[in-house]
């Protein structure tokens, strides 16, 4: 991460109302409107220490995540025949040991009638011979028998049934078609459980823990059952974390709340930009979020973050919804508050705007499109100059 330096400047001049106050450096106050014969209030001036922020863009840092059913079978057909009936339709919920399919049993029919006639001719020999060839009959019965045996078995094979309670999502064959031994005949799921691979943080995280996430727009929580090592799908976020694995959560699903292929959001893939930020210019926002203060277009405003991983006792990625011109605000010599304007000191600049007190300043600009954010390793904007006003 490319080193930045912090900027000194004196700032002055608050707009409050329909006045704007000429010097200083001040926050809104809750006070009528003055009018034009009200004596602006006595302006502040403050020392702002600003450092410019360079932007890594999140898309670079993005790794799909998913909703997967707690088991999935696809059913294959176990010889060379017809598929005759198809029992279920796309969709259905099949109980455990429902016939799904029916293959045609006409061929292992005979070969049953074959191996029955097979059996029932070694048994007569048994009964018709002594001495030293019966006992060679008897193993010959035994033949006949497996071979009965095996026969039968194949036609209960030509019923294909459902090994699990779950959910038809695919049928790979029509009524009628041929199909051959080993094809794919049906996809079942079973979605009373969902599981998902998240990335998590090993120091803080193991498993049986509740972890955070929000699947498409709803906020939910599931339990970690493993937390493995990285995944290569979710390599490319290894940099913003001291120690990350891949956890492996589920959520229960009994009653069918969620779907399999459902978007999930974990809090450690970054949404907006990523920036490399100093720990002591992260504060508390009011409902309980983190947040920084950045300079944007002459105005302070506040930027709830999400943060990610720290480096040292004193550096820490962060993510946010940060402008490519943000300065950020490392220390200031008053407090600032969202919203306040920042004038250079001997007057106010131009094209400044007055706020009426307990109004909300204009919308800040909205964080630039992934693109235009500084991609990993991009060279730091020069710095400006000490600046007295």
């Amino acid at each position: 991460m490319p080193s930045v330096r912090s900027l000194s400047s004196v700032f002055a001049g608050l707009a409050i109302g329909f006045g704007v106050i000429p010097v200083g450096f001040a926050q809104a106050q809750d006070t009528p409107i003055p009018s034009a014969t009200t004596k602006a209030a006595d302006p502040k001036e403050a020392v702002v220490d600003r450092a410019p922020l360079v932007l890594r863009d999140p898309t670079s840092y993005q790794v799909p995540l998913h909703l997967a059913p707690f088991r999935e079978i696809t059913l294959a057909s176990p010889l060379d025949t017809t598929v005759t009936s198809i029992l279920m339709k796309l969709g259905d919920q099949a109980a455990s040991q429902a016939e799904v399919l029916r293959l045609d049993t006409k061929l292992l029919q005979l070969a049953v009638t074959r191996a029955q006639a097979a059996l029932r001719a070694a048994e007569a020999e048994v009964a018709a011979v002594t001495g030293p060839a019966k006992e060679a009959a008897e193993a010959r019965v035994q033949v006949a028998k497996a071979d009965f045996d095996i026969a039968e078995l194949r036609v209960q094979q030509a019923s294909i049934k459902a090994p699990f309670a779950g959910r038809v999502v695919k049928l790979h064959v029509a009524e009628g078609e041929y199909v051959r031994a080993g094809q794919a005949l049906a996809t079942i799921i079973d979605s009373s459980q969902l599981v998902a691979e998240l990335p998590v943080d090993r120091r803080a995280q193991k498993a049986g823990d509740n972890v955070a996430v929000k699947i498409e727009d709803q906020p939910a929580q599931m339990k970690l059952a493993t937390v493995l090592p990285l995944t290569p799908e979710m390599d490319k976020i290894r940099e913003l974390f001291l120690a990350v694995g891949t956890g492996r959560a589920t959520i229960d699903n009994a009653s069918g709340k969620f779907q399999a292929g459902q978007t999930v959001y974990s809090p450690l893939i970054p949404r907006f930009p990523v920036v490399e930020v100093s720990t002591a210019t992260l504060a508390n926002g009011d409902d309980g979020s983190r947040k920084v203060q950045v300079v944007r277009d002459g105005i302070v405003r506040d930027i709830k973050v999400q943060t990610l991983g720290q480096i040292g006792d004193d550096r820490i990625f962060i993510s946010g919804d940060f402008g490519p011109k943000d300065e950020l605000i490392v220390k200031s010599s008053i407090p600032l508050v969202d919203g306040n304007r920042l004038t250079p000191r001997g007057g106010v600049a131009a094209g400044t705007v007055a706020r009426s007190p307990g109004t909300t300043p204009a919308a800040a600009p909205s964080a630039a499109p992934p693109n235009s954010a500084l991609p990993p390793g991009a060279t730091t904007p020069t710095s400006k100059p000490k600046t007295n006003f």
